[in-house]
């Protein structure tokens, strides 16, 4: 059979021979398999196709150690190899990555996958897995959690892996993971105090507007204080009609009225905060003409500022 192979070096014959079993086995007639046999057929084949992609990634790092793509117009590594295989941006330059760690730190992975026990997915998942563990932990542990991926990818799937790979450090040293975990906690609870903030502002003639930002834990208090307030209550015409979000703004004003009455309320210069609104006399006569004062018995009295209700009142 022809090839396209002109290379001389005993890889180039096993290429080869690897393209003629290839087209040998395409044009056997599958159909005549028998069905017991359709499973192993298959699994042998998957396994094959790892060793293959071992010895893929094999011939990436050569390339790279080589910096082949030098000697071409390729700009990097991961060019060259999308420039031979035309493989995706970012399947090339993973290619690149990790055919550089298996060489280099993650040799139990690189020989599963050479074996076959593993698929390249599952060496891609451990690869991510053993990226995320902090880079000063001891070297054996490191080792230690390789070698338990290692054996986990040979009775799960990568997408199962993946979680198991996400509670890897706590596993094979729960006790630094449990320090580290509380470090990083602790930082982001002082980052989010420090990006507390509220802001008043004004929507539109006699409406104001509040932003709020302090965190999750306390707005969460926060919402369910308002929540509490906010249950529909049925009007003089049945349900209550309003929506959720102006029985919430309701229940917020309300939640001021009830703060102010506290015994504890907050005080300025000693006295609890209120609205004082000061109005002309003059101005009001002549805007209404006459008032109602609510007393016990409901008397109205007209706007007059000799009135005795009035300077009572």
């Amino acid at each position: 059979m022809d090839t396209d192979t002109t290379s001389t070096h005993p890889l180039g014959a096993v290429v080869d021979g690897v393209r003629d079993s290839l087209d040998e086995a395409t044009s056997c007639p599958i159909w005549s398999l028998p069905d017991a046999d359709l499973g192993e057929a298959l699994a042998q084949l998957v396994r094959e196709r790892a060793r293959l992609d071992a010895l893929i990634l094999d011939l990436v790092r050569q390339a790279d150690v080589n910096a082949v793509h030098a000697a071409t117009a390729a700009a990097s590594t991961a060019v060259w190899v999308r420039q031979q295989t035309r493989m995706s941006r970012a399947e090339a330059g993973g290619a690149v990555k990790l055919a550089k760690t298996l060489d280099v730190t993650l040799h139990s992975t690189k020989k599963a996958l050479s074996q076959g026990r593993v698929s390249l997915r599952h060496a891609q998942e451990i690869h991510l897995a053993m990226g995320r563990l902090p880079a000063d932990i001891d070297t054996d542990v490191k080792a230690q959690g390789e070698a338990a991926l290692v054996e986990q990818a040979q009775t799960f799937d990568p997408q199962e892996l993946r979680a198991l790979g996400d509670r890897l450090y706590q596993v094979v040293a729960p006790d630094d993971a449990d320090r580290r975990i509380g470090e990083q906690l602790a930082r982001e609870e002082r980052k989010a105090a420090a990006s507390r903030t509220v802001y008043f502002g004004t929507a539109a003639p006699g409406i104001g507007t509040v932003t709020m930002r302090f965190e999750r834990a306390y707005m969460t208090q926060l919402h369910g204080m308002l929540d509490a307030l906010a249950k529909p209550r049925p009007g003089p015409h049945g349900r209550d009609t309003r929506p959720y979000d102006r029985r919430l703004a309701d229940a917020a004003i309300e939640w001021i009225g009830l703060a102010q009455a506290a015994g504890n309320a907050p005080t300025r210069g000693g006295t609890k905060p209120r609205l004082t609104a000061t109005i002309p006399f003059q101005y009001l006569r002549d805007l209404h003409g006459h008032g109602v004062i609510h007393t016990t018995l409901q008397a109205t009295a007209s706007l007059n500022p000799d009135n005795p209700r009035l300077r009572g009142s």
